[in-house]
């Protein structure tokens, strides 16, 4: 934080080295320090071995790492609950809630591009992901689940938009399971277009158990559309069963094919809740929240 010319604080989002120079920094000014939380790395242990023993080690180095840099800082920032009490237990101290915030108003006004620009009918019934195409995102359950809902949904069309190490796995997938003509995977999309394929898209898909917060989700909210989530960590923080959206569990192919299918069913009744939840993590509100708890470590 800074007014005009002076450095009153120091707060980082990195736990790494670019943390620990930020740490060095503020204590040689003797500055408050604040640390974000954003990544669960101790749960990404799989792209360090295929085997579970060396997971098991590396998630316990992962936690004493992690526990000693943040307690380290005057105060720690989780982006949900759900996070706060998962570190609070882990022995982390001083940890306060304040999620990222997101403009609104980007997701608010008409779309610019329409469906044809992303290979979208106009009949389809779109059920919409957007975020990396990576193991913890569990879209192995969307394609596993996708010939229960297209017998439901007959014009059911997955839209993935987004690219990562396990894209080609899920596309090899979609076509083991014999459903690949119901999927199209997007690749990257450039930022200028994503406010529009929300807006072109009936209900968005979020299976991830990695979230910390889930800002796709809360910007698919701000377009109105539902978010069919998981029941896992922070995503139950931002969706309510039958009001904006739909929660299943994310191991259960028969539970993501009937909570997909009340989404989209019933995605009108869900649009006023859906802009309701995303107005709460405005930047504006954030922001404040954030500014707060500054003003608090800087009585101290």
């Amino acid at each position: 934080m800074c007014i005009r010319d002076r450095i009153e604080l120091v707060h980082s989002h990195g736990m790494g080295p670019m943390g620990i120079a930020a740490m060095r920094i503020a204590r040689k000014r003797k500055l408050p320090y604040i640390g974000s939380f954003h990544t669960l790395i101790q749960y990404a242990t799989h792209y360090i071995s295929g085997r579970k023993e060396i997971q098991d080690i590396a998630e316990k180095i992962a936690w004493k790492y992690l526990r000693w840099y943040y307690n380290k800082c005057d105060a720690t920032v989780a982006p949900s609950q759900t996070i706060r009490s998962l570190l609070e237990e882990n022995g982390f101290k001083n940890v306060n809630v304040i999620p990222n915030g997101i403009d609104t108003s980007r997701f608010s006004g008409d779309p610019e591009f329409e469906r044809k620009d992303f290979g979208i009918g106009e009949s389809d019934a779109v059920f919409l992901y957007v975020g990396r195409l990576v193991a913890e995102k569990n879209l192995d359950i969307a394609i596993r689940s996708a010939k229960r809902l297209t017998r439901e949904i007959t014009n059911a069309k997955f839209i993935i938009a987004g690219s990562g190490p396990a894209e080609q796995r899920y596309r090899e997938l979609a076509e083991k399971e014999g459903v690949s003509e119901k999927f199209r995977f997007l690749g990257f999309v450039p930022e200028k277009k994503i406010p529009s394929l929300y807006k072109c898209s009936d209900v968005f898909i979020f299976p991830s158990k990695f979230e910390t917060q889930g800002l796709t989700g809360i910007e698919a909210m701000a377009s109105g559309l539902p978010v069919c989530g998981a029941d896992y960590l922070a995503i139950k923080e931002i969706v309510s069963e039958g009001e904006n959206g739909t929660l299943f569990n994310p191991d259960d192919p028969n539970e993501f094919t009937e909570k997909a299918a009340k989404a989209y069913e019933q995605r009108d009744s869900m649009r006023a809740a859906a802009l309701q939840t995303a107005e709460g993590y405005s930047i504006s509100k954030t922001t404040a929240t954030l500014r707060k708890m500054y003003s608090k470590l800087l009585e101290r």
